[in-house]
């Protein structure tokens, strides 16, 4: 896969180049960026505000996923697992902590219209990111 050029490290093959200030995450589903199987996803979390990323993996298709919170003790985010529809897919709706249980790895499927990953740092807010690596 080839590496796309922006301040966050995202990897994997974007539909689009994005620019040098490209951000990771889209503030709304519709601004997500576009990933493929083998992307690994870095950036900041945002606080009390979500970011989201689509995914293009086929309908059914298999797919692991290592989410990972990072940043300084007591950090907490909320990481889910959409439908195109924005609703969570059952059991995915998920709190990863920097003190416990910082990474999970998850077994979804690719989904009608797209799969996303929705996150926010939740409050007290500590500057937290987040990798996401897809298999």
């Amino acid at each position: 896969m080839k590496k796309a050029s922006t301040d966050s490290t995202a990897t994997g093959t974007p539909t689009t180049t994005p620019t040098a200030n490209a951000a990771p995450f889209g503030g709304t589903m519709a601004e997500a960026p576009l990933y493929h199987a083998g992307a690994t996803i870095k950036g900041p979390a945002g606080c009390n505000t979500s970011g989201y990323a689509k995914f293009d993996f086929p309908v059914g298709q298999a797919v692991k996923m290592t989410v990972t919170a990072e940043g300084p003790a007591g950090t907490c985010l909320s990481v889910s697992y959409l439908k195109a529809n924005g609703g969570n897919v059952d059991g995915m709706m998920k709190e990863l902590c920097v003190d416990k249980g910082a990474t999970e790895t998850w077994d979804v499927q690719g989904l009608e219209g797209g799969s996303f990953i929705q996150m926010s740092e939740q409050p007290p807010c500590k500057s937290a990111g987040i990798t996401i690596a897809v298999q």
